[in-house]
């Protein structure tokens, strides 16, 4: 196992919570075995998905279809994260298999797969996976990132059965992701005037409208992928948002620049 993932590796169980009067609470706690301390408190519907029952079991499986978790270097956010104390998880993998991608053409090379899985004990996150595509832009393992094709999630209130299923899935993830290559590939034909483009970058900015506009400027005419690009810049650099925040930006422009919105 890589020796990140042994952040995840940690013992939990659930307490009921009782009020002062003896009474139980609509409550409970999740605590670290390991050291005895509370992780999060929860309603009483929530269920426990612990971290190795459910996160490290996707991620081994990703691995042995030819998956890898990055390695960054300098300053870059790390690709295997555990949050305040183990309330939050998130494990980024990547594939690297030429047979997979997006040749963009020009100096930003290809887009390979990628995958976000999550979960959190603290009910701020469901149990999910986010399948994506992405670019290296810098050596400190800074990435451009172009989706969701895929997003799967599960509440806290199901059985852990159901977490398992979810695990199962990740055999068609590059299934899907070939296809979405596909409809990459389209948007390079779908031609966008300069007002089309500004409906686009619109529906994701109107205070910086105009800085991303500058982007796809220059000719009366462009297409749907340089209108998509100009929006994924400005998310990568200027965007302070989360990965979710960033995947449903991405969706708007491509629902107006594909004339589904």
């Amino acid at each position: 196992m890589d020796e990140r993932l042994a952040a995840l590796d940690f013992p939990v169980r659930t307490e009921q919570l009782y009020r002062k009067s003896g009474e139980e609470a609509p409550a409970q706690a999740v605590v670290r075995t390991d050291t005895d301390t509370v992780v999060a408190v929860n309603g009483k519907d929530w269920k426990l998905y612990p971290y190795r029952d459910t996160i490290l079991p996707f991620v081994e499986e990703l691995q042995r279809q030819g998956w890898q978790i990055p390695v960054r270097a300098g300053g870059g956010r790390p690709a295997v994260r555990v949050e305040t104390g183990g309330r939050r998880c998130y494990v980024e993998l990547v594939h690297h298999d030429s047979r997979h991608g997006f040749d963009m053409g020009g100096p930003d090379g290809r887009i390979f797969p990628r995958l976000i899985a999550y979960n959190s004990y603290d009910s701020t996150s469901r149990l999910g996976l986010i399948a994506g595509g992405y670019v290296v832009v810098c050596g400190n393992g800074m990435v451009r990132t172009y989706g969701p094709f895929q997003r799967s999630s599960i509440r806290h209130v199901r059985d852990l059965a159901d977490a398992e299923s979810l695990v199962a899935t990740t055999k068609t993830f590059l299934d899907n992701f070939d296809e979405v290559v596909e409809s990459w590939k389209k948007l390079k034909t779908i031609r966008q005037t300069q007002d089309q483009a500004r409906k686009a970058i619109e529906a994701v900015t109107l205070r910086k409208a105009e800085d991303v506009l500058c982007r796809v400027k220059g000719l009366p005419e462009t297409n749907g992928w340089e209108v998509l690009q100009a929006v994924t810049n400005y998310l990568t650099y200027d965007f302070k948002g989360s990965q979710g925040m960033v995947a449903t930006k991405q969706e708007k422009a491509l629902a107006v620049i594909e004339g589904r919105a």
